[in-house]
C-alpha cells in the first residue's frame, strides 16, 4: 500500500538546482537552492520525483530509525510526512501522506534522503555544517541544539563563507586530499538566535510546520568547486568526545556494526574530533579565534 493520496502537483518542467558536486532535477519546489542553469554543466543529474513507494523493500533488513536498506535501495519512512525511496545514488522517489505538507516533505528530501544519496554516491555526509576560513573549509557537528547554525550564522554575519548547513558532505578520498562541496545557501536557526542576528520572524519560513526553528537565506552558491577539508569540531562535552574516537577506532578495525547503510568504510586521514564547547552566542567570540 502506498501513501500517495495528497500528492502535491509536481513542477511542469522540472528545473536543474546545483547541490554538492552534483545537480537536481526536482518535481518538488527547491526554490531556496542555486540554479544550475549553464548548458555546459557536465555534472551528473540526480531526479527527485512523486511515485508510488512500498511500505517496505523485498529481502531488506530491519528497519531502524525508519531506514531500511536493500541491495542499492534505501527506504525512509518518516511518520506525518511519507515515504523517501532512495535508488543507487540516482534518483529520490517520495510517496506523501495524507494531509502531509509541501515544506515537511522538502525538510526530508534536503536532510536524510539527500544525505542517503550522498552515500550511496561513495561520498561521506555529514549532520554538520562548514565555513570556508583562508581558503579551507572547517565543519561543525553536534545533536540538534548545539549550536551549529548559530555558529556558522555568526560567522556569516562577520563575512566568512558558509559552504552548507545541515548536511555537510565530504569527499574523503580525493587524491589532493579530503575535500566539502558546496551544499544547501541557507540556515536552520532557532527562534532565538534568528533574532538576535536582527531577522523577523514574519520574514522567514518555518524548517518545518509548528516548529520554532527558520530557515534563513544566504547568497546563493556562485563556486560549485569543492573546497579543501580542514577539521570537524565537535560541539560537545570531552566525556562525549572520548566515546567517540574509541567508537572511531573501533570501526576503522571492523566497520560495519557502525554503519547501518554498510557502503563505505571510515576515512583514515581525516582530521575530526577536536572539542568545541562553547557555542553559546556570548561565546563565539572565542570560537572565531580558535579557528
Amino acid at each position: 500500500m502506498t501513501a500517495s493520496a495528497s500528492r502535491p502537483s509536481p513542477v511542469a518542467r522540472p528545473p536543474l538546482y546545483s547541490c554538492f558536486g552534483f545537480r537536481l532535477r526536482s518535481e518538488i519546489a527547491l526554490d531556496e537552492i542555486g540554479r544550475a542553469d549553464d548548458p555546459r554543466d557536465a555534472r551528473p543529474i540526480v531526479d527527485i520525483r512523486f511515485g508510488p513507494v512500498p511500505e517496505r523493500l523485498e529481502g531488506g533488513g530491519e528497519t531502524v530509525a525508519g531506514l531500511q536498506a536493500a541491495g542499492d535501495d534505501a527506504l525512509l519512512t518518516v511518520t506525518e510526512t511519507g515515504r523517501y525511496l532512495v535508488r543507487a545514488g540516482r534518483e529520490i522517489i517520495v510517496d506523501p501522506f495524507p494531509g502531509a505538507s509541501e515544506r515537511n516533505l522538502r525538510l526530508f528530501v534536503l536532510g536524510s534522503a539527500l544525505g542517503i544519496l550522498c552515500h550511496q554516491r561513495g561520498l561521506l555526509p555529514l549532520h554538520a555544517n562548514a565555513i570556508v576560513v583562508g581558503g579551507n573549509a572547517y565543519a561543525f557537528a553536534g545533536r540538534s541544539g548545539a549550536g551549529k547554525s548559530t555558529l556558522a550564522a555568526y560567522f556569516a554575519h562577520a563575512g566568512y563563507r558558509v559552504l552548507c548547513d545541515d548536511v555537510c558532505v565530504l569527499s574523503p578520498d580525493d587524491p589532493e586530499g579530503p575535500v566539502a562541496w558546496p551544499g544547501l545557501p541557507r540556515l536552520k536557526l532557532w527562534g532565538d538566535a534568528s533574532r538576535a542576528f536582527g531577522h523577523e520572524h514574519g520574514e522567514l519560513d518555518r524548517v518545518v510546520d509548528g516548529m520554532d526553528k527558520f530557515h534563513v537565506q544566504l547568497p546563493a552558491q556562485q563556486d560549485v568547486r569543492p573546497v579543501p577539508f580542514r577539521r570537524l569540531y565537535l560541539l560537545a562535552s570531552i566525556a562525549l568526545v572520548q566515546q567517540i574516537k574509541i567508537l572511531l577506532r573501533l570501526s576503522r578495525l571492523s566497520p560495519g556494526p557502525f554503519n547501518l547503510l554498510g557502503a563505505i568504510p571510515p576515512p583514515q586521514h581525516l582530521p575530526i574530533l577536536e572539542c568545541l564547547t562553547g557555542s553559546r552566542l556570548r561565546n563565539l567570540p572565542n570560537t572565531r579565534r580558535t579557528l
